[in-house]
């Protein structure tokens, strides 16, 4: 269906020329729009992505579907996506994957949260108790960086609790609900504020960000990709 509607916008033909015409069809018609549902992570969507899916609204009609980085090649595997921004890099069968470019995670707090639970730094028993912020079930992130810090031993197993939308994610960090991990392009304008700290630099998570897209001849999926790629470029590592 996608291929289809690219010829014709390409032929300027009405999607459902040639159908018996009936009061509605009366008057100038615009050529289709292809559809296009892709799926692109929160953050993504939050710090980089959405300009260049508001620019590609021009040429496409899109259904962005939101899912975590680690999990959105299970909606190009199934068919409900045809183009994804994961972590993956392999790229899903019948799919060709394409680096981005790299989002830097670190592990920020509010200067109170700090003060009150890291006195002496992010100690292995500070870690232990400290709240700590998730997404949600599948954000593996904080895990990334309490294994890590915990030097190939158990790690710290802390109280957690779950905000499944980066926005707010970011303000109940602020507002000490817990510590969490954010992306510098998310982070660094509360770092500046004064809302936000980072309290260990040093065990920041590098997640590299990748296009998948289905292989098919598509001009309109292909110049989604373009932008993406742009900004990927003007805005990642």
């Amino acid at each position: 269906m996608l291929q289809q509607a690219d010829v014709l916008a390409e032929l300027g033909i009405p999607n459902g020329a040639g159908r018996a015409a009936g009061p509605e069809a009366a008057g100038p018609t615009a050529p289709p729009l292809p559809e296009i549902t892709l799926v692109v992570s929160g953050d993504a969507l939050t710090t980089w992505a959405l300009p260049a899916l508001a620019e590609a609204s021009a040429w496409a009609r899109l259904e962005v579907l939101r899912e975590d980085e680690d999990h959105s090649i299970g909606l190009l595997r199934d068919g409900t996506a045809v183009a994804a921004v994961t972590s993956v890099a392999e790229a899903v069968p019948g799919c060709r994957s394409t680096l981005l470019g790299t989002m830097r995670y670190r592990p920020v707090a509010s200067p109170a949260f700090v003060a009150r639970w890291f006195p002496d730094g992010p100690t292995r028993k500070a870690l232990a108790h400290a709240p700590v912020l998730a997404f949600d079930r599948k954000d593996d992130l904080q895990d990334r960086y309490l294994r890590a810090r915990a030097d190939g031993g158990t790690p710290p197993d802390p109280p957690r609790h779950h905000v499944p939308a980066s926005n707010e994610f970011r303000r109940a960090i602020e507002l000490g609900m817990g510590w969490g991990m954010l992306p510098d392009l998310q982070s660094s304008a509360s770092e500046r504020a004064g809302r936000l700290v980072g309290f260990d630099d040093a065990h920041a998570v590098d997640v590299a960000q990748h296009w998948q897209q289905w292989r098919l001849h598509s001009s309109s999926l292909d110049r989604v990709a373009g932008a993406v790629a742009a900004a990927a470029r003007a805005a990642l590592s």
